[in-house]
């Protein structure tokens, strides 16, 4: 077994070192943000206080309980969980490879495709963020591999059951995805009766509890506080992931369409049940999943995330490797078919380079000055400051909700080396022509303790006061 493993890594290596590479360098830049932040408080607050915590994260519950164990063990800081999630992000890639080298004859292109994955997946999808996407996409590809194993062999079915049930936890979106697969079942396969009411049987056993998760979820609030992170439904913009996943570069973008064309055209020709199964799920996961949130959030209530539906870089990705695949099987010139496979290398060259220069795409820290604004003296704009989320969960200790809403309203969010400068002036001027504002602000920022993130664990140590809810917009 260990030499069987030992092989495939040694096959996917390629991919794997572009994300460990990629990911490593996102680590060590100490890039953190107000989501990685939220993680470790409700983990650390499971703890010290009461393990009802793990429900205040507006995801389902597989992420946080797994880091909930972890810390039993070491006890966990924002760096390890980087860590143990882009430990998640290698063992996807490796379950990727798997899937791809199951699907793709030709074994180079396979390769070439899994690295591809390594390096768009780690930024694409928030590969090292302490949130519960590195999670989600590995069940997404665990429960993928066994529902095409299914596809050949029966047995597999209590392994894909399981794996989409632990999907359905690892994310919201991920009931989504189970129910695509669902109908791919139903159209494709040929399941008996006593098999289907199995499944069904399992899928509502499994939804209940998620149904009463985002029933409480709605009851405590917790639903409103996405909604300053929710973007306006735009159908053009519910697409144009294409050129982001091809990372704004257009020879990339054009490579990577004519291999999905490719692909998609291979549905109309194939006579082959197996493959239409295959090609008709990857394009549902990819297509279907952005349009349904797209009208959900113009329906009924806006849930507009786009990073929800970055999930689909696995089937544009794998459906680019097929597309490659099928014309490479076409090519009877060996000079032509070493061409595509240059073409397929420079495309995994130029995407893992684009991956390590764009630390923006994570939507972290990047510090930006803003002086002499039409109604301000001056504001300096921290995005994702570390201080002020805290303050938001009303963490002891630290700046008020008061200060932390004035500072929203004023778009005033500070860093924690501006916060200590702060505080040492006699006077602190925020607010243009309002000194009574300015006068109280001042005073809050005098009363703050600033933490640094070495000292965060003291946080934990005491016990909240009554009031222990988090807070809420």
């Amino acid at each position: 077994m260990l030499r069987n493993l030992s092989f495939k890594i040694i096959n996917a290596l390629p991919g794997i070192l572009i994300t460990l590479v990629i990911g490593i360098f996102y680590i060590n830049k100490g890039y953190t943000s107000y989501d990685d932040t939220l993680t470790l408080h409700f983990v650390k607050l499971s703890h010290s206080d009461n393990p009802i915590w793990l429900t205040k994260d507006l995801h389902t519950l597989l992420y946080n309980f797994l880091l909930y164990l972890i810390e039993w063990i070491v006890p966990l800081d924002l760096r390890k969980i980087h860590f143990i999630n882009l430990i998640l992000s290698l063992a996807s890639v490796l379950v990727f490879y798997e899937i791809a080298r199951d699907q793709i004859t030709k074994r180079v292109i396979s390769n070439i495709v899994t690295a591809i994955y390594g390096a768009l997946g780690i930024i694409i999808i928030y590969g090292v963020q302490g949130r519960s996407y590195a999670l989600f996409i590995l069940m997404s590809l665990i429960s993928t591999y066994y529902l095409l194993k299914y596809s050949k062999d029966e047995g597999k079915l209590n392994k894909y059951l399981l794996s989409s049930v632990a999907l359905m936890y690892s994310h919201l979106i991920g009931s989504l995805l189970v129910f695509i697969q669902m109908i791919c079942l139903l159209v494709f396969e040929k399941i008996g009766f006593r098999k289907l009411f199995k499944i069904l049987f399992i899928y509502v056993l499994a939804l209940v509890p998620i149904a009463a998760l985002l029933l409480y979820y709605y009851d405590i609030g917790n639903l409103g506080e996405i909604y300053s992170w929710v973007e306006q439904p735009s159908f053009y913009k519910t697409y144009s992931w294409f050129k982001k996943f091809s990372l704004d570069n257009k020879i990339n973008l054009y490579t990577h369409l004519i291999m999905i064309g490719t692909s998609g055209f291979q549905i109309l020709r194939s006579k082959n049940e197996r493959e239409k199964t295959l090609i008709v799920y990857l394009f549902s996961w990819m297509l279907i999943p952005p349009i349904i949130l797209y009208f959900k959030s113009i329906l009924l209530f806006s849930v507009y995330l786009t990073r929800s539906y970055y999930s689909s870089i696995i089937p544009f990705t794998l459906l680019t490797g097929y597309g490659a695949n099928l014309i490479y099987k076409k090519m009877k010139n060996k000079v032509w078919k070493t061409i595509l496979l240059l073409m397929m290398g420079y495309l995994c060259i130029s995407q893992a380079h684009e991956s390590g220069k764009r630390p923006q795409i994570y939507n972290l820290i990047i510090d930006q000055e803003v002086i002499n604004t039409k109604d301000r003296k001056e504001i300096y704009y921290y995005p994702n400051n570390f201080a002020l989320n805290i303050a938001a969960l009303k963490a002891p200790h630290c700046i008020g909700k008061k200060f932390y809403n004035e500072c929203l309203e004023s778009e005033n969010i500070f860093s924690l080396e501006k916060l200590m400068e702060l505080k040492k002036k006699e006077t602190i001027y925020i607010f243009k022509d309002d000194k009574d504002k300015n006068r109280e602000i001042e005073k809050m920022i005098k009363q703050a303790e600033v933490i640094e993130y070495d000292d965060i664990s003291r946080l934990y140590k005491i016990k909240l006061g009554p009031q222990k809810e988090p807070y809420k917009n």
